[in-house]
């Protein structure tokens, strides 16, 4: 028997200081997600929402410009060796008590 197509992935994923929650689909590479980082004292903070479609190597941008932090997270699927795709983030930010901190073109998720 055929397993269903998975349609939607949830994702809840945790890099470094920073997490990922929302959806992405392994067809259309569409996806819509919240990025947050964890201060002391302060907690979660979302910094940005990310809406778009990765299709065909493109990459979803968005500022992020709230009290605790400044700057800028992208978002891009990339090929793999077994024919599915890989998400990355690339993420420059300055964020309260942390300072910089500069992710370039980190794979953070193999899509199912």
């Amino acid at each position: 028997m055929a397993r269903p197509r998975l349609t939607r992935y949830s994702l809840s994923l945790y890099f470094t200081a920073f997490q990922l929650v929302g959806s992405i689909s392994p067809a259309s590479l569409f996806i819509s997600a919240e990025l947050f980082v964890k201060i002391p004292i302060a907690g979660r903070v979302k910094l940005t929402s990310i809406k778009g479609s990765l299709k065909d190597g493109a990459s979803v941008t968005a500022t992020i410009n709230v009290v605790v932090a400044k700057g800028s997270a992208k978002f891009t699927a990339k090929s793999n060796s077994s024919g599915k795709h890989d998400l990355y983030c690339t993420l420059f930010v300055n964020v309260v008590l942390f300072g910089d901190i500069n992710l370039p073109d980190v794979k953070i998720f193999a899509l199912p």
